[in-house]
């Protein structure tokens, strides 16, 4: 089954009771960790390119990246809600942050070594596993750090085609690109990033 038509409508500060809630919706504090409170939300709408997906107006997922100094990516907050899994939302979530991301020659993400169906879809994109960390954040988890180290100066073919039910388009409150808010706390692959929010993945 899959979804209905997606919406990507990127988040604002202000919307961060709205993150709150789907944080509670997706809890699981071992693949992801605790769920954010409001001020954390707030934090992680201003340091990302975050965004709502919704499902013909009901938000089903988060997803989120940053372009780091570097100019490497780094692919974060992919979480779907539990009434929206198994309809191919995280392949098409990240499939949009890919080609936000296109241009840069590094994307890295982070998820847990139990996250079957992370690793799974990850590695269906070209991603593989670079290295992992113990207790990476502090949590007593730890995590894997997978890396597409190729330049994705365009998306290929193969992961361009989606069912035409699946038709992810910007939403009104700015549309994808960098050409909205920055990111402002962007650090090397061995920064740990002080939220554990930046660890999730698909989960569906």
């Amino acid at each position: 089954m899959h979804a209905g038509q997606l919406t990507f409508v990127r988040a604002k500060p202000a919307d961060a009771g709205r993150l709150v809630a789907h944080e509670q919706r997706v809890r699981d504090p071992k693949l992801y960790g605790p769920p954010l409170g409001h001020d954390a939300c707030v934090r992680e709408i201003a340091d990302n390119a975050l965004y709502f997906v919704e499902v013909d107006g009901a938000l089903a997922a988060t997803a989120a990246w940053r372009r780091r100094a570097d100019g490497s990516a780094y692919l974060c907050n992919i979480a779907v809600d539990p009434d929206f899994r198994r309809r191919g939302i995280a392949r098409a979530a990240t499939l949009f942050l890919l080609a936000e991301a296109k241009g840069c020659a590094r994307i890295e993400l982070l998820t847990h070594p139990d996250n079957a169906a992370a690793i799974a879809l990850y590695r269906s994109f070209g991603f593989e596993t670079e290295g992992r960390k113990e207790n990476y954040f502090g949590d007593g988890e730890p995590r894997v750090v997978m890396l597409r180290g190729r330049n994705v100066s365009a998306v290929p073919k193969s992961e361009t085609a989606r069912p035409a039910t699946e038709t992810p388009q910007a939403g009104p409150r700015g549309g994808p690109g960098r050409n909205g808010r920055g990111p402002r706390s962007c650090g090397s692959a061995d920064d740990a990033p002080s939220r554990p929010t930046c660890t999730r993945g698909a989960r569906e």
